[in-house]
């Protein structure tokens, strides 16, 4: 009975340590790719159009042999082309470009054209995309186009006169989009789309913020942090109402661009350091056109 004890007691001190070996022990685990490990670099990104191609990045994990995978692109627009619908990575490459090619006369600049490629998500990589959603757009180059002068407005008395001009710029290609340079002396361009049938504008820089006014609250607000200073009251920021019954263009020529003698009007609520200053209507004049 005691050899037998001991035997018993033996086993069981061996099963224990061989547990705790199995508990304690690591085990170490390494991801063997059962597919092509394909993936986008990034799922998506964005793109000038100045007539180079359009190239995304298309990469793998495992390159220890040749693979292809076929793209297909989706563009709701018709503009691009996809040169190489199949990409093909050699043995030991692991990245490619897709690539896409347009045409520059079929576009019309500041208008987002998207696109989306994909492949056979059977191909993709365990923590990688099988789409990429892009946006592009052809780059607004702007051309001088005149001069722009206050007219009235509360910028008369606090503008030194060499500063109450401003050149004003044509977009190339377009007849609407324009951009007036240092704005109020502040170092901030503005830029904006002209609708011709009325003369309204929508600006698109700067972006949009609002003033808490009671009576301003309609429509967005465009912030100027202008060049101008009161003299008791402290720095001054103009903020431009968007509202297109007061943002507008007036006497545009027969074939309705601007003029000289065109004149802009906006409605500005301003502010100073000190808090609140004021509403006013500001208006500019077109004295030259090159």
């Amino acid at each position: 009975m005691k050899l037998e004890k001991l035997i018993n007691k033996a086993f069981s001190l061996l099963l224990v340590g061989c547990l705790f070996i199995a508990s304690c022990s690591k085990q170490d685990f390494t991801y063997i790719p059962d597919n092509d490990n394909i993936t986008f670099f990034a799922n998506s990104g964005s793109y000038d159009l100045t007539g180079n191609d359009v190239a995304v990045t298309i990469q793998r994990g495992v390159f220890n042999k040749a693979a292809t995978v076929n793209v297909t692109l989706a563009d709701a627009n018709g503009i691009y082309t996809l040169k190489t619908p199949t990409i093909t990575f050699a043995e030991g490459q692991n990245i490619a470009e897709v690539v896409l090619s347009y045409d520059l006369e079929d576009l019309a600049p500041a208008v987002n054209y998207p696109f989306t490629l994909t492949f056979n998500e059977s191909q993709v990589a365990i923590s990688g995309w099988a789409t990429f959603s892009g946006k592009a757009s052809m780059p607004l180059e702007y051309e001088d186009y005149g001069t722009l002068a206050c007219k009235s407005g509360n910028f008369l008395g606090l503008l030194a006169p060499a500063d109450r001009s401003f050149n004003i710029q044509l977009a190339k290609y377009t007849t609407t989009y324009f951009r007036i340079e240092n704005m109020y002396n502040s170092g901030t361009d503005v830029e904006f789309i002209m609708d011709p049938e009325d003369g309204t504008i929508t600006i698109t820089n700067p972006g949009e913020s609002f003033y808490n006014a009671e009576d301003v609250l309609n429509y967005p607000l465009h912030k100027i942090d202008t060049g101008m200073k009161h003299p008791s009251y402290g720095a001054m920021s103009a903020w431009i109402d968007s509202d297109p019954t007061c943002t507008i263009w007036s006497n545009l020529s027969a074939q309705k661009t601007i003029q000289v003698g065109s004149i802009l009007s906006l409605d500005v609520w301003y502010t100073v350091s000190a808090g609140y200053f004021g509403w006013y209507n500001d208006t500019f004049i077109m004295t030259a056109v090159n």
